[in-house]
């Protein structure tokens, strides 16, 4: 069991393929029981210095349009259930608008939503002591922007139905959406509440949640001393890694012009500071790196490093490279048809020896022959 890293509730303004935004807020409630004595309150907000202090405690809220042109908002919102660092209460919250457009309203929530994700138009969970892994399982690929806004009930619905289990889910209430403006939105919500497993009541009162996209006060530094070289067929990219605990990746862009065009071609955690470009261009090669936070808000460029790479020579079957076609490029190339292994660009062109656009047993078969020619 581990903690929670910290930053998760750092949230940032992230726009992904799917449109997908970020923001970090507060939330934050009143509840009772019922039992004599057995009431209490929940509240989640987000503080700099508490991240900093190792103290992890706040809200975050994702939204996303879908195909059909709904808009969705989920936001989990966790506080500390001991001093551990292990276990946290956790309070969820999902609303749709259906017309695309977050504005003021209202949506009624009832028992049965959480089951019904498809047609789910707004849901409340509450459960006590969750575990920090399985908090980090449900909030992590939205802030890594690995969940898959195409298909949110396969990626989000079996968590939530694992959660419900073991939560309060409402016998009926109410969020409201009371104010929308361009750097975010805030409400307000309340209701009855049921855990099935224990038959046990409660009442969630005086419920306020507020989200708002952060400033810039969370970026990276700028990574620096990047340097590139040659090194056979490859290019060995080097840098400085950063000193501050914003930092969570560093992001590697590639072109071959000096200003223009560059595109992503890899990613490194913050512990790394080189990474190896297996398929260069020929001719000149430039690159730079960003860092990014945990929800992929990067810095600004670093320096621009070139090398200039020669053409390749090799010929057609010499898949490993070394100048010399012999058995060792066959069992290479098993290795690629069997999924052993994955070749580079340049490695399958070597191996396409039919010049088919796949790697087979007549590719072999030609090889075998060029083989046993020379």
């Amino acid at each position: 069991m581990k903690k929670i890293v910290n930053l998760i509730f750092v949230g940032m303004y992230l726009s992904l393929s799917f449109s997908q935004t970020i923001y970090n807020g507060e939330s934050s409630f009143d509840w009772d029981t019922g039992w004599f004595g057995d009431e209490g309150d929940f509240e989640a907000i987000f503080s700099l210095e508490d991240i900093l202090a190792g103290e992890y405690s706040g809200s975050l809220a994702v939204t996303w349009p879908d195909s059909v042109g709904a808009t969705h908002i989920f936001i989990p919102s966790i506080e500390p259930a001991d001093t551990s660092g292990f276990l946290y209460n956790l309070f969820l919250m999902y609303m749709k608008d259906s017309d695309g457009i977050i504005e003021p309203q209202t949506w009624d929530v009832g028992a049965m939503d959480a089951i019904d994700f498809e047609n789910l138009d707004a849901l409340m969970m509450y459960r006590e002591d969750v575990d920090s892994v399985l908090i980090a399982g449900l909030i992590n690929p939205f802030l890594t922007g690995e969940a898959d806004f195409s298909d949110m009930e396969a990626s989000l619905l079996p968590m939530i139905i694992d959660l419900a289990l073991e939560s309060y889910v409402p016998i009926n209430g109410e969020i409201t959406l009371d104010e929308v403006t361009g750097s975010g939105f805030s409400g307000s919500f309340d209701g009855s509440f049921i855990m099935a497993s224990s038959v046990s009541f409660m009442t969630i009162s005086n419920g306020s949640f507020g989200h708002t996209i952060p400033g810039s006060e969370f970026l990276p530094g700028i990574p620096q001393s990047l340097t590139a070289t040659v090194s056979g067929t490859e290019v060995d990219l080097n840098w400085t890694l950063n000193d501050d605990w914003f930092t969570s990746n560093y992001y590697v862009y590639h072109s071959n012009m000096a200003n223009d065009g560059f595109e992503y071609l890899a990613s490194v955690d913050a512990t790394t500071s080189t990474v190896i470009h297996n398929d260069p261009l020929d001719g000149n090669n430039y690159y730079y790196i960003t860092a990014a936070n945990l929800v992929a808000i990067e810095s600004n460029p670093s320096n621009t490093a070139m090398v200039f790479v020669e053409a390749s020579t090799y010929n057609t079957g010499d898949v490993n490279m070394d100048d010399t076609i012999n058995v060792l490029d066959i069992v290479i190339l098993v290795n690629f048809i069997l999924d052993q292994a994955e070749p580079t660009e340049l490695q399958f062109e070597l191996s396409d020896l039919n010049g088919d656009g796949g790697l087979n047993v007549l590719d072999i078969v030609q090889l075998v022959n060029i083989i046993l020619e020379q």
